[in-house]
């Protein structure tokens, strides 16, 4: 399902699992059921998925299925990313990558490492993300494995993003074009639309607005058309609020935003939806005192949701959302607080373009000191 209508492949799924019901061995049962689960799981059906991929799971247990049992661990590891918490999706990968080296499946161990080096990421743990980044490429270039190759850049790729990481655009797009060559060779659709993540990401921190949301729009447009990619068609709505309270967008921003965080609902994504309630903190603070008492409910729910699903460094965002609205009430001294404690979120997540705003944060609550 590299290209390709998604709607089209969970009907087809479901009709061959069900046409397999009757008669089909364990293992070929197990594997029609993990490529039913992958459909629904990009269709954003979450909970559908988990309960199909753990059917397929006892089944390859039961038959001693080493490398079902690997690739379902993987794809659990996705679910939990998504719905659940970070701490499950990184135990789930990892579960995965010991199953897949203890059987030389040297594939499941770089697509364990590439999804380890995403889920670190979002965690905050940026050194360790890069750290299974270039094992991922190393093990992809050693198979001949392009695909792999891709994926792997990718998620490096993002650990040198403002959003995410270090805040390098260089080294950002460096890995960002390798995986694009690669993935219009071999025509992965999805591949293709997460490298508009990036490019949006360099074209704001190279100080192009207009560009980041022209580009950001893509990868919406292809997950709406294709009934695919529901996860990814979430995080650019709420990218796309960000960008537009960038170009002074507030109340397009504000609409924006909160579409986002219905999406986000409507898929149960904890993940994004914690970045997106600090992204519209912000907004609110910027369209005036009468939105502070909404804003900052947006700010505490930013807050709990990234203490929940374990990503530290948004809650950094949630806490500098919060130094803004105690600024705009006048509250100096919670404002100081809020900031310095986000200040050191984004030091230890290396967050490098939070901590200049949470900085930035400061110098106004010293120069409101006189």
């Amino acid at each position: 399902m590299l290209v390709g209508d998604y709607r089209q492949a969970e009907s087809l799924s479901r009709k061959i699992v069900d046409e397999a019901s009757v008669g089909a061995q364990p293992k070929a049962r197990a594997h029609m059921l993990g490529r039913l689960g992958r459909a629904l799981y990009m269709r954003g059906l979450n909970d559908q998925a988990r309960k199909v991929f753990r059917e397929a799971l006892g089944l390859a247990e039961t038959v001693g299925d080493d490398a079902r049992r690997a690739a379902v661990y993987r794809d659990l590891g996705d679910v939990e990313f998504t719905s659940g918490t970070l701490p499950a999706a990184i135990d789930a990968y990892e579960k995965g990558r010991q199953i897949a080296e203890s059987i030389g499946d040297h594939a499941g161990v770089a697509a364990a490492h590439t999804m380890l080096s995403n889920a670190l990421a979002r965690a905050g743990d940026i050194d360790d993300a890069v750290r299974h980044g270039k094992l991922a490429v190393e093990l992809g270039e050693r198979i001949g494995d392009e695909r792999r190759i891709a994926w792997a850049n990718i998620m490096l790729g993002q650990c040198y993003t403002w959003r995410l990481g270090q805040c390098d655009p260089v080294e950002a797009q460096k890995y960002n074009t390798e995986a694009q060559r690669i993935f219009a060779r071999i025509g992965d659709y999805r591949g293709l639309s997460w490298v508009f993540f990036t490019e949006a990401d360099v074209a704001f921190v190279n100080n192009n607005a207009d560009l980041a949301v022209t580009t950001i729009r893509e990868p919406i447009a292809r997950a709406a058309s294709s009934g695919g990619f529901q996860h990814e068609m979430s995080a650019g709505m709420g990218a796309l609020a960000f960008y537009l309270a960038e170009q002074g967008k507030f109340k397009e921003a504000l609409q924006q935003g909160r579409e986002a965080l219905d999406k986000m609902e409507e898929l149960d994504n904890g993940l994004q939806a914690c970045e997106t309630h600090a992204v519209m903190a912000t907004i609110l603070v910027e369209l005036g005192p009468q939105h502070l008492q909404e804003a900052q409910a947006h700010a505490e729910a930013s807050q709990n949701i990234a203490h929940r699903v374990g990503a530290k460094r948004v809650v950094g965002c949630g806490l500098l959302a919060e130094a803004r609205i105690a600024l705009a009430r006048g509250d100096k001294l919670l404002a100081k607080t809020r900031a310095e404690e986000a200040e050191q979120i984004f030091e230890a997540c290396r967050a490098n373009w939070y901590l200049h705003k949470a900085q930035n944060c400061l110098d106004e609550v010293r120069a409101e000191d006189g």
